[in-house]
């Protein structure tokens, strides 16, 4: 979904709170040259996500080459009231979770009623 082209055209996730747990290209480092998780943080905010990042490592140097999104200070920070969750470490190994499924019941989103 995210190699669509962002506009009319491409996907529109306006409003979506997304965290990114992870920016460097593997953990335990600052390191974010060619990070994965970098580029699909930037197609995230180009789409309209609200987009918040946690790396304990690789924070500094990810907020100097992503400006744009939010950065977290903790990992509570960085998931509570999201409603999904990327963890993104490692080339090509990038998972998706619902914070109604891994996360506590007390970060996850309500859901809203329409009547």
């Amino acid at each position: 979904m995210l190699d669509r082209p962002a506009g009319p055209a491409g996907p529109d996730l306006s409003g979506l709170r997304v965290a990114v747990l992870g920016a460097a290209f593997k953990p335990n480092t600052d390191d974010i040259r060619d990070s994965p998780a970098l580029s699909i943080v930037r197609r995230l905010s180009r789409t309209g996500a609200e987009v918040t990042v946690y790396d304990p490592e690789a924070m500094t140097n990810a907020e100097r080459e992503v400006p744009e999104v939010a950065y977290a200070k903790t990992l509570t920070d960085a998931v509570n009231r999201r409603a999904a969750g990327l963890r993104a470490h490692r080339v090509g190994r990038v998972s998706a979770t619902s914070t109604r499924r891994r996360w506590p019941s007390s970060s996850a989103p309500r859901a809203s009623s329409t009547a």
